[in-house]
């Protein structure tokens, strides 16, 4: 539609409007991602960013919450 600037408002909204073919536009939101949650799974695994929301995506809410009642008694025991 560039080449043709002289065309009239009219013709140019009949090119677009038979051109482009009518598609969902919308997309999906992403979950919203607790990041104190982030910061407990990394400070109790020892994970980095990138494998905390792997293991976030897989853990459940109950077993956050067992994660957090450990990190706060302090009673931290190594997995390896």
């Amino acid at each position: 539609m560039n080449m043709y600037p002289f065309l009239s408002d009219e013709m140019h909204y009949d090119y677009m409007y038979h051109s482009i073919k009518p598609k969902k536009r919308f997309f999906k939101r992403r979950k919203q991602i607790n990041h104190t949650n982030l910061s407990l799974i990394s400070d109790y695994y020892k994970y980095n960013r990138k494998k905390s929301l792997e293991a976030f995506k897989i853990l459940t809410e109950e077993e956050i919450k067992t994660i957090k009642n450990k990190l706060e008694k302090g009673g931290i025991k190594w997995i390896w």
